[in-house]
């Protein structure tokens, strides 16, 4: 500036320097408004701008100031970790420099979690298994991802296993011979649970295959002359009948007997004329084995029955009945299996007998009168009657 009059002139000069004006701004970033917890412990994260010290930045929950804080003036970072209370938390954060001041604030709303609770429902506690994996299955509550859960088998963390909230399932594998430990662990910021349960592996033993040998008859092939037949076989390796399959000319036979401790399967067969193929065939997890035979059946041609009256007792007489006397008598009768074949007549009169068709064996007790007495005895099939005569004496 100069100025001037007649009697002369002056200035003077002066330098301003112009500096635009830098108030501060803060952003929370982290944790998001409205924002909700389960965890009391949070972290707090902000970005601010034209702020050089920590003395010019303020941070408050709920109202109260939070000296322990971190800020970074190189980074223009405000960071801090909070403690929450149950509910609603108002977080604030101040800054200020000498042209302005600014601030920002975030709302959470802290739930605490729930301890989490879980069971075990596949497999049960002590039970056994034969084969070395086995199905898991457990139920959790109160957990939401499946970081939160660990399984273990035997002391060894299993990561292959699914989460579908609520269930657990994973299919456990290389179980040890004898007892495994399987357990299930899960936590959150609200606790911890756990369950346990025990699985005993025992291997199956292995099953020997089975051994069939038919010892009766003694070799394939042979000739016989009657329809009924006893068939025996050794049957090795077997625990019962159902692990067996008799077959009769390949008609299967559900009769037959075993006898677990001798290892012998019987069973009677009605041969048909000719040749008759009996297969016994037994089964097991260890295999299978049979073993066949032939038996042939040959038929005599049938004739007239034969007796042979092989004795007669002396008479024996009865001290209470002097007119009367008893006498034994015996015969081989062949041609007839039934005793409704045979008759025996004593002075006309039928009388009781016994006779066994295997041994073709004929016996009798007579009641014989004073005098002479007639016996006739007969036998019929198809091809006629035979009778034998014998009178006795008393």
């Amino acid at each position: 500036m100069s100025v001037k009059n007649a009697d002369g002139r002056d200035e003077d000069q002066t330098v301003v320097n112009y500096r635009p004006a830098t108030p501060p701004t803060v952003t929370i970033t982290k944790p998001s408004n409205n924002s909700n917890s389960s965890t009391k412990q949070i972290s707090l994260s902000a970005n601010t701008k034209n702020i050089s010290q920590k003395q010019d930045v303020q941070v408050y929950l709920n109202n109260k100031k939070v000296s322990n804080f971190s800020f970074s003036s190189s980074q223009q970072r405000v960071t801090a970790t909070l403690s929450l209370s149950t509910g609603k938390n108002t977080i604030k954060v101040r800054v200020k420099n000498s042209d302005g001041s600014d601030e920002d604030q975030t709302v959470v709303n802290y739930r605490p979690a729930k301890p989490p609770t879980v069971r075990i429902d596949a497999p049960s506690n002590n039970s056994t298994v034969s084969k070395s994996e086995v199905s898991f299955a457990a139920t959790t509550q109160d957990v939401k991802q499946k970081s939160e859960i660990k399984l273990y088998l035997n002391g060894k963390t299993i990561s292959s296993f699914a989460f579908n909230n609520p269930k657990v399932s994973a299919k456990i594998k290389n179980l040890k011979k004898g007892k495994n430990t399987i357990r299930i662990k899960v936590e959150n910021a609200g606790g911890k649970d756990e369950a346990t349960v025990v699985v005993n592996y025992e291997p199956p033993v292995p099953v020997k295959k089975p051994v069939v040998r038919i010892t009766n008859p003694s070799k394939s092939g042979t000739v016989v002359n009657t329809a009924s037949y006893t068939i025996k076989a050794r049957v090795e390796n077997v625990l019962s009948k159902n692990e067996i399959t008799i077959s009769h000319n390949k008609k299967s036979i559900k009769r037959f007997t075993l006898d677990t401790k001798k290892k012998e399967v019987s069973f009677v067969v009605s041969l048909t004329r000719g040749k008759n193929t009996i297969n016994v065939l037994a089964k097991n997890k260890g295999g299978k084995a049979s073993d066949e035979t032939s038996i042939t059946l040959k038929v005599n041609k049938e004739q007239k029955p034969v007796i042979k009256i092989e004795s007669i007792s002396q008479p024996v007489t009865n001290p209470i009945y002097p007119n009367i006397a008893n006498v034994r008598v015996k015969a081989t009768i062949t041609g007839v299996d039934r005793s409704q074949q045979i008759t025996l007549f004593v002075n006309g009169k039928p009388q009781d007998f016994t006779f066994d068709s295997k041994s073709k064996k004929f016996e009798t007790n007579v009641v014989l009168e004073k005098g002479e007495n007639e016996l006739l005895l007969t036998a019929t099939n198809r091809k006629g009657t035979t009778e034998e005569r014998r009178t006795v004496e008393f």
